[in-house]
């Protein structure tokens, strides 16, 4: 019914935004070629009434779309595409958390622009004062090196967003740090002493957040103890 009175009075932006949530509900419901035809209809919608913001939404919607898809080639297209309109119009925001998601797709396509493409994300991140987009960045990067065999990095970036989330009192982010930080030293390091006591500080914060990942937890100090 809103979509239709939209039209009628001529509300491109209205309409724009209905056929944005569409979209999103279809990606939802796991029918990315609805969702695809929805979001380039916002798309054309925002492109005509030269809401640069609106459109870069879009866009880094729907590389988010190819991303899960895994078909990395059409998700930097669009990323590329997001991160122009979000550089235009000077939302910084925008612009670190696409270059970030850059790196993850160079990160699948084995390119070794990735870690720079982090890094740039998390240079913008700290210049805006967004905790939230650098602690992101920072556990990401160590994922990387953790994948990547390199501990010692790994466990740098861990402690680093480590400490931010205890900053800023987000106790998920704190959790799932100290859960890494445990996976690490019990893989690599074989200090069991160690994996043990992050884990179990893990395991706290969770069971106090009512978060069922307690329960993960609770079955690798087990593992370790048995």
């Amino acid at each position: 019914m809103s979509l239709n009175i939209y039209r009628l009075i001529k509300n491109r932006q209205g309409e724009a935004s209905v056929f944005s949530n569409l979209a999103s509900l279809f990606n939802v419901l796991n029918r990315p070629d609805s969702a695809y035809i929805y979001y380039n209809m916002a798309l054309h919608n925002y492109q005509k009434i030269d809401n640069s913001l609106g459109e870069a939404s879009v866009l880094s919607n729907l590389e988010l779309m190819y991303s899960i898809q895994n078909k990395p080639d059409s998700a930097l297209v669009y990323y590329k595409a997001a991160l122009s309109n979000y550089c235009k119009i000077g939302y910084k925001q925008g612009e670190a958390s696409t270059i970030g998601n850059m790196g993850l797709v160079f990160n699948d396509l084995g390119l070794p622009d990735s870690m720079h493409t982090y890094l740039k994300a998390l240079k913008i991140h700290r210049e805006i004062k967004f905790p939230e987009g650098e602690t992101s960045v920072l556990n990401i990067m160590g994922l990387v090196f953790h994948g990547l065999g390199e501990p010692d990095s790994a466990r740098v970036y861990y402690k680093t967003a480590l400490c931010i989330f205890r900053k800023i009192g987000y106790r998920y982010g704190e959790a799932a740090s100290l859960c890494n930080l445990g996976i690490l030293y019990d893989k690599y390091y074989t200090n069991t002493d160690s994996a043990l006591i992050y884990f179990k500080e893990s395991r706290k914060i969770f069971f106090e957040i009512n978060d069922p990942n307690y329960k993960n937890i609770e079955v690798l100090i087990e593992k370790i103890e048995n």
